[in-house]
C-alpha cells in the first residue's frame, strides 16, 4: 500500500510538471511580447525539487496509514467482528466514504479555480488596449555611447534613424518613444494659480510619456479631435 500510494503521488506529480510547462508556455505566448512580469516563468529547480518533496510526502504519509493498519489486522479479530455484526466495518466504510467525498469536493474547487483562471486570461486577451499591435514592431535603443551625450545629439540620432526606417520597404509608419507600452512614466511636480503654496506632501505632480511624430498613426491610435505631435527641434 505504501508502495502503491507513492508511484502514484509520483506519478500525479510528473503529470502536474508536464501540464505546468505547457501551461506556462501557452500563457507566455498568449501574453504581450517583452511583458516584464513574465520572464523567466517556467519550471525551474527549485519548483522541480518542491514538487519532488511534496509527491513523497503526499505518499508516504497518506500510505503510511492505511499500511500499518493492515499490519495489525489479525485474522481472528477479523472472525470476531464479522461474527458481532458488520458495525465496525459500517463505520470503517462512512470515514472512508467521508474521505473521498472531501477528496471530489477539493478536485471540483481546484477544477473551478482553474476555469476560472483561463477565462479571466481569454478575456484579457480580448481587452480593447486603445491601439492596434497588429504587424507593429517595438524595439529599445539604449544610447549609452559617448557619442549620444546630450539631448541634441540623442534627438539627432533618433530623428536618423526614424527617417531610416521610414525608408523601409512595407513601413506605414515609424516613431519613437518613452515607453511603448504606457508603463515607463516620468513624473513632474507643479503648482496650481489657486493654490500656489501646497504644504508639504501635497504637491500634485503629473505623469507623462515623451513621444515623437507619428507615434499615434504607427501604433493605429485614432486621432478624435486636435491634431498629432510636430517635430520638437532643438536649438
Amino acid at each position: 500500500m505504501l508502495i502503491e500510494s507513492t508511484v502514484i503521488s509520483l506519478a500525479g506529480a510528473m503529470l502536474g510538471l508536464v501540464l505546468a510547462g505547457w501551461g506556462s508556455e501557452i500563457l507566455v505566448r498568449l501574453s504581450p511580447p517583452g511583458t516584464p512580469e513574465l520572464e523567466g516563468v517556467g519550471i525551474d529547480g527549485i519548483v522541480l525539487l518542491f514538487a519532488v518533496v511534496v509527491a513523497l510526502g503526499t505518499g508516504i504519509v497518506f500510505g503510511l496509514a492505511p499500511a500499518l493498519q493492515a499490519t495489525k489486522t489479525h485474522v481472528g479479530e477479523t472472525l470476531k467482528e464479522r461474527g458481532r455484526g458488520l458495525d465496525l466495518s459500517t463505520k470503517r466504510g462512512r470515514l472512508r466514504g467521508i474521505l473521498v467525498v472531501c477528496e471530489f469536493g477539493l478536485a471540483l474547487t481546484l477544477l473551478f479555480a482553474a476555469g476560472l483562471a483561463i477565462r479571466t486570461l481569454v478575456h484579457l486577451t480580448r481587452v480593447e488596449v486603445g491601439f492596434n499591435p497588429e504587424n507593429v514592431v517595438a524595439m529599445t535603443v539604449p544610447l549609452r555611447s559617448q557619442r549620444y551625450v546630450g539631448q541634441q545629439a540623442q534627438a539627432q540620432f533618433l530623428e536618423q534613424l526614424v527617417g531610416r526606417i521610414q525608408a523601409l520597404p512595407g513601413v506605414q509608419a515609424a516613431s519613437v518613444s518613452r515607453g511603448v507600452r504606457m508603463n515607463d512614466w516620468a513624473g513632474w511636480s507643479f503648482i496650481t494659480a489657486d493654490n500656489p503654496n501646497p504644504p508639504a506632501g501635497e504637491v500634485p505632480d503629473a505623469n507623462y510619456v515623451v513621444v515623437g511624430p507619428d507615434y499615434f498613426r504607427a501604433l493605429g491610435i485614432p486621432l478624435r479631435a486636435g491634431r498629432a505631435f510636430s517635430a520638437l527641434r532643438h536649438e
